[in-house]
């Protein structure tokens, strides 16, 4: 989006509602969610295998996916799975579900709208996604409506819908549909890959393991910060987003007073968040792990304009989703390309799979 007076306004809007204050909260929701599903897998586990031994856990799947459905379902206020009914449009859904394909539609306007430089290549998945997404959040918007005074709630939808009745602008029921929609798909896909790269990275590196399991370990008001630092650094060695692309509008001088000159228009320009990550002109040491470093080493959630608006959600989620996995005595991966993170086919860009030996 351009940097233009709706643009300021809408994201304004929305930083009402996703305030940096529920941190907290988010990981504590991310934490609890994990652990007792980790629970449960653990129980299961030794009511068949009684004789000690290592459990298989498959990552985004058993921990991470209830994570991050409970920040969106009580977090959010968005109830998933997201579920449709036949549009005032007239959509041919009624009765119809996402119940199989979640995720699978989420991740498709997430590609659409972050990752497709020509715009056409997911265009038809998109198509289809588009319009079971944006019904059923019409859906959960009405109800809410109809929700709101027999069943208060603290949520960003419950926060939104009380902007609206202030009169604040920019906050009428579709402007805060498309808003929404564009937390909800940048929530799902960029979690679970960045908490499976997390893992992918420290199970490479068995002190950097250790360093987290045992800030894991910490009582719950300095572990947060100890693991997120961790979590952190470790990102650092497989970004999120390696490379942000974008094509420019207009031409454009890049490096003020330097020789590097005018950019014409219609180029595509690539920033490499993780070559810049381990410049050394910037970053001290670039090749060690270390845990502290200042906040300006990371270029995890962009910058300036753009800079992502749930970045200290994320910041939160994301340990909160791993703590209980961090502590069990004994991790490792598991033995093959099991033990290797892969994502799902036709060009799907969200982890899938990623198996794990567990000593619980």
């Amino acid at each position: 989006m351009q940097d233009t007076p709706r643009y300021w306004r809408d994201i304004s809007n929305m930083r009402l509602a996703f305030r940096r204050e529920d941190s907290r909260r988010c990981g504590h929701l991310a934490e609890r969610a994990s652990d007792a599903a980790l629970q449960r897998l653990i129980r299961a586990h030794r009511q068949q295998h009684p004789a000690a031994g290592p459990m298989l856990l498959d990552l985004p799947v058993q921990l991470l996916m209830p994570a991050v459905e409970a920040v969106i379902n009580n977090y959010f206020g968005i109830p998933v799975p997201l579920r449709c009914e036949e549009s005032e449009e007239g959509g041919g859904m009624a009765g119809s579900d996402l119940v199989d394909h979640d995720h699978t539609w989420l991740e498709a306007v997430f590609r659409y709208l972050f990752y497709d430089l020509k715009g056409d290549a997911s265009l038809q998945l998109s198509d289809a996604a588009a319009p079971r997404v944006r019904h059923a959040l019409q859906r959960i918007i009405r109800n809410a409506h109809l929700n709101a005074d027999s069943h208060p709630t603290d949520t960003v939808l419950s926060r939104c819908l009380n902007l609206q009745r202030s009169g604040t602008p920019g906050m009428d029921d579709e402007t805060l549909r498309v808003n929404l929609t564009g937390f909800l798909v940048g929530a799902v896909t960029p979690l679970i890959n960045a908490s499976c790269q997390v893992m992918d990275v420290l199970l490479d590196r068995p002190e950097a393991l250790a360093k987290a399991q045992a800030a894991a370990r910490l009582d719950q008001e300095q572990a947060p910060a100890a693991v997120r630092a961790c979590l952190m650094e470790a990102l650092r060695f497989q970004a999120g987003d390696p490379v942000i692309y974008r094509w420019t509008n207009a031409d454009t001088w890049i490096g003020a007073g330097s020789q590097r000159g005018t950019v014409p228009r219609g180029t595509l320009v690539m920033a490499w968040n993780s070559s810049a990550m381990f410049d050394p002109a910037s970053v001290v040491a670039p090749w060690e792990f270390r845990t502290d470093r200042h906040a300006d080493s990371y270029m995890h959630w962009g910058h300036g304009q753009h800079s992502c608006a749930g970045a200290y959600i994320n910041m939160a989620v994301i340990p909160g989703a791993l703590m209980p996995l961090l502590r069990q005595a004994k991790l490792r991966r598991a033995p093959g390309q099991s033990g290797i993170p892969r994502k799902g086919p036709n060009g799907s860009i969200t982890v899938r799979h990623f198996e794990l030996q567990v000593w619980p």
